[in-house]
C-alpha cells in the first residue's frame, strides 16, 4: 500500500504481511528518493526481504551478499547467524571452532582464526565476520603491543595486524567486521580482558575496520552473566538470544 507521510510529503510503502518471504519493487517515474538505511536513491530495481517473525518487510542493501561467520563456539552454535539471515537476507557461511582463538597458537588441537583465514578468503565472501577474542584472553595468549608485526601471530596484537592485512590485500570486494568478546567472569577479570578489547580495537582502527563492541554494548557482565549465559560462557537462554 503506497501512501503519503503527511509529514515529509513523501510516498512511502507500507506492507503489513507475514505470508511474503520477498517482494520486488521496480522504480517508476516518480519514484527518486529511499530513506531507509542510508541509501538517498531507490535502485532501478530491488528485492525487498521479508521479516516474517516480525511481520515486515524491508530494503535491504546486503540482500543476497554473502557472510562468511569464523569465530569460536559463539559462532559454532549458531547464536547470531539466524538474525543476519532474517534481517539482512543474506547466505551465511558458519566457520565457528569450539575453543579457536585469534592468536596463532591452537587450543585443545582446534585451529585459530590464522590458522583458517586463508580458507575463509578463497570462498571469496561479500563480508568476513569474524568473531573472537574471549579465548585468547581465557587461554592466556600473550597480548603483545602494537610494536608487534604481522608475522608475531603468537601475539594477539600481531594476530590482528596479520588478519586485517591479510583481508586487506584482497583482489575482490571484501567487507570485514569484528566482533569483540561479552564481558565473564568475575570483578577482576574485567582489567585483563578489556585489555584485549582495547587492542582489537585499536588494530582495527589502524586499518579502518569496524568493531561490533559487545562487550560494552551488549548490556551483559558479570552481574547479570548467569540470566543470559547458561553456562556462564554462551548466551544460550532466551534473553541471551535476544
Amino acid at each position: 500500500l503506497m501512501k503519503l507521510d503527511s509529514i515529509s510529503g513523501k510516498k512511502r510503502l507500507n506492507v503489513d504481511s507475514t505470508k511474503l518471504d520477498s517482494l520486488f519493487a521496480a522504480r517508476g517515474g516518480a519514484a527518486k528518493t529511499y530513506a531507509g538505511y542510508g541509501i538517498k536513491k531507490l535502485p532501478d530495481s530491488v528485492t525487498y526481504a521479508a521479516d516474517t517473525a516480525l511481520g515486515k518487510v524491508f530494503f535491504s542493501p546486503f540482500q543476497g551478499q554473502t557472510v562468511y561467520c569464523l569465530g569460536n563456539s559463539f559462532t559454532a552454535l549458531s547464536l547470531y547467524q539466524e538474525a543476519l539471515v532474517r534481517k539482512l537476507g543474506v547466505t551465511v557461511v558458519n566457520d565457528g571452532v569450539s575453543g579457536a582463538t585469534i592468536t596463532g597458537i591452537s587450543s585443545s588441537g582446534t585451529a585459530s582464526v590464522v590458522k583458517r583465514l586463508n580458507t575463509a578468503l578463497a570462498t571469496t565472501p561479500n563480508i568476513l565476520l569474524i568473531q573472537d577474542c574471549t579465548n585468547d584472553w581465557a587461554l592466556g595468549r600473550p597480548l603483545g603491543s602494537m610494536a608487534n608485526t604481522s608475522s608475531d601471530t603468537a601475539t594477539f596484537y600481531g594476530a590482528m595486524k596479520y588478519i586485517l592485512q591479510r583481508c586487506a590485500s584482497q583482489t575482490y570486494p571484501l567487507k570485514v567486521v569484528i566482533v569483540n568478546m561479552i564481558a565473564r567472569g568475575s570483578r577482576s577479570d574485567y582489567a585483563l580482558q578489556k585489555q584485549y578489547v582495547d587492542a582489537m580495537t585499536e588494530v582495527c582502527n589502524q586499518y579502518n575496520t569496524p568493531v561490533v563492541n559487545m562487550f560494552a554494548g551488549s548490556g551483559i557482565t558479570y552481574e547479570n552473566l548467569s540470566l543470559y549465559c547458561p553456562d556462564g560462557i554462551h548466551p544460550t537462554s532466551a534473553e541471551g538470544r535476544k
